[in-house]
């Protein structure tokens, strides 16, 4: 049942970059990134709810700006993923189960 409100997503070409991985949960790309900005200072110290851009962050969003809000951070994860097919997610199980 958790699977199914949470499931794994394809990554696109974009995200997959930034987080090293082309298929993850919702939830854990954002927590991914999140582990991201905080390990390279990248929330803006006078307002939290923004973070200042490096290039790695540059190269997620396709916008050059200064900062962004972290809302639409959220929001460019969430558009840069997408329900996996049957038959991806099949493939994936059957890899992750000979891998353990």
């Amino acid at each position: 049942e958790q699977e199914e409100q949470d499931p794994i997503m394809r990554c696109e070409p974009r995200l997959a970059e930034f987080l090293g991985t082309t298929a993850v949960r919702e939830k854990d790309a954002m927590a991914m990134v999140l582990e991201y900005l905080k390990a390279n200072v990248l929330f803006d110290p006078k307002d939290y709810a923004y973070v200042v851009q490096d290039d790695k962050l540059r190269a997620l969003m396709g916008e050059d700006r200064s900062r962004y809000k972290v809302k639409k951070l959220a929001r460019r994860v969430h558009k840069l993923l997408e329900p996996l097919s049957e038959e991806e997610h099949i493939t994936m199980l059957a890899e992750a189960s000979m891998a353990a």
